[in-house]
């Protein structure tokens, strides 16, 4: 009996193994039909190709360039799949030395889609290489229709007019972003228009380092316009021309710097902008005076975002994400713009970027905004404690529905201080619920362990990297 019961378990164990090869022979055949057996690379349908090549690509446009060249060299068909894909080949990048086949390919591969076209000339080239670029401004001139975003960055005087040279009378029907940046000297050619054939559909305007009134294009449609340091400087007459010309402009970015000043008793019209829902302003350390009345001008009922930036201690950013508002502001001068009365009822997120600030103006800026939910703290001198949050402890009432506070950084001489405002929030009935820290907190030795522990037991610590805009 035990020799036949080996004999049934052998044959039992034969059986299941021959159907075990067979059940493998035939999946590696499944695999083979999908796979290229040259190249041993899985031959994946065209669509699922085309998409994760799409899925891949970098959002920002100064990866997509590298981006390129990696799929222009993968394997085979897969090659052969991504240069089929034409939204791949739409960032067109002139460069000193760029050549000529390069330009042509990817204007080909990009069939008819739309282009994102850089011309980037700050290179420390010769200027004999201009001559070498006549071809591709030329080829780019040819198709400017297809462009959806121009940007122009350069840094030489007769680069910036060889290129403006090229752009002069051309009619663009389907741009929607324009960026001209010219960052050497002042250039005052005040006869060499940008787009003078017309860029109907243009939403995003971006001009800095040569006039405001370079780009004639109709900008009824402009939503968005950064008029950085221009030159010539704008007097308001022409600040006025080019603001009132943008009927739909929600975000306004107006470097104080590129308007030239006015005597103190002159009267001038009022700019108002009734669908201007996002503003910032940045001025030097010197005529801050000035920089006030210029924003005094600006009429503005419906702004939802302000930003007033003072170059001497940072450069704030402005965000607007849904609902939220961002207020953002620097140095005790900035906050003398701010009236008495709840101007500006929509804002509950108030972000201060400052080296120091007295408390009463805090303070006042507090009764000014007094449904503000979330604030944020930042300060560059890395060695003192801010006082900001020392005069925290008693805006309880002021604030009663804030619930997110962020300090960057958090550092041994403002951790005490933090506590306490957590501490004296919690007594008053109006906890905070968040405290958003620099990434690297818990590598900074000289925070006591302690500290960290005790502020994760009462609130929640979320990363919040929030970095004045440079």
């Amino acid at each position: 009996m035990g020799n036949l019961f080996c004999a049934l378990q052998l044959s039992e164990h034969r059986s299941n193994r021959m159907k075990l090869e067979k059940s493998t022979i035939q999946s590696t055949w499944q695999v083979r039909e999908h796979t290229n057996l040259a190249s041993s690379v899985y031959s994946l349908p065209t669509e699922i190709l085309e998409q994760i090549f799409s899925v891949a690509r970098p959002s920002s446009p100064f990866q997509r360039k590298g981006y390129a060249v990696i799929i222009s060299h993968v394997t085979r068909r897969w090659r052969h799949v991504a240069l089929g894909v034409a939204r791949l080949w739409t960032d067109i990048y002139i460069w000193l030395g760029a050549r000529d086949a390069c330009l042509i390919s990817y204007l080909e591969r990009s069939s008819n889609h739309l282009l994102d076209v850089k011309i980037d000339l700050n290179a420390n080239y010769r200027d004999t290489w201009l001559g070498a670029l006549r071809p591709q401004l030329a080829i780019i001139s040819s198709q400017i229709a297809r462009s959806r975003s121009l940007i122009v960055d350069v840094t030489h005087n007769n680069r910036l007019h060889y290129v403006l040279l090229h752009l002069y009378g051309l009619e663009v029907q389907r741009l929607e972003a324009l960026d001209i940046r010219f960052r050497g000297a002042s250039y005052h050619d005040r006869e060499m228009y940008i787009l003078s054939g017309g860029a109907p559909v243009l939403s995003s305007l971006a001009v800095r380092g040569i006039s405001g009134l370079s780009c004639t294009p109709p900008l009824a449609a402009v939503t968005r316009l950064h008029l950085g340091t221009t030159r010539p400087k704008l007097d308001l007459g022409q600040l006025y021309q080019v603001l009132t010309s943008m009927p739909s402009l929600k975000t306004l970015f107006l470097a104080a710097d590129g308007v030239s000043f006015w005597e103190p008793e002159t009267s001038q019209p009022f700019i108002h902008i009734p669908t201007l829902t996002s503003l910032t302003i940045t001025y030097p350390a010197c005529h801050r005076e000035y920089n006030s009345r210029l924003y005094k001008q600006l009429v503005t009922p419906n702004l939802e975002s302000l930003a007033i930036e003072g170059l001497t201690t940072g450069f704030p950013t402005i965000d607007c994400d849904d609902n939220t508002q961002l207020v953002i502001l620097d140095d005790d001068d900035a906050f003398v713009l701010i009236p008495p009365d709840p101007k500006y009822p929509r804002l509950r997120s108030l972000a201060v970027a400052t080296y120091d600030m007295g408390s009463d103006v805090f303070v006042n800026l507090c009764k000014t905004l007094p449904d503000v939910d979330r604030v944020s703290f930042w300060h560059q001198q890395l060695n003192t404690t801010l006082p900001l949050l020392e005069d925290f402890e008693e805006l309880p009432l002021l604030w009663p529905d804030l619930c997110h506070i962020t300090v960057l950084p958090i550092t041994y001489h403002n951790i005490d201080a933090l506590r306490d405002v957590v501490s004296s929030r919690i007594r008053s009935g109006h906890p905070l619920h968040s405290i958003g820290h620099q990434s690297d907190l818990y590598n900074d030795i000289m925070i006591p362990d302690e500290d960290i522990e005790w502020l994760r037991e009462h609130v929640e610590l979320v990363v919040d990297d929030y970095q004045p805009n440079k």
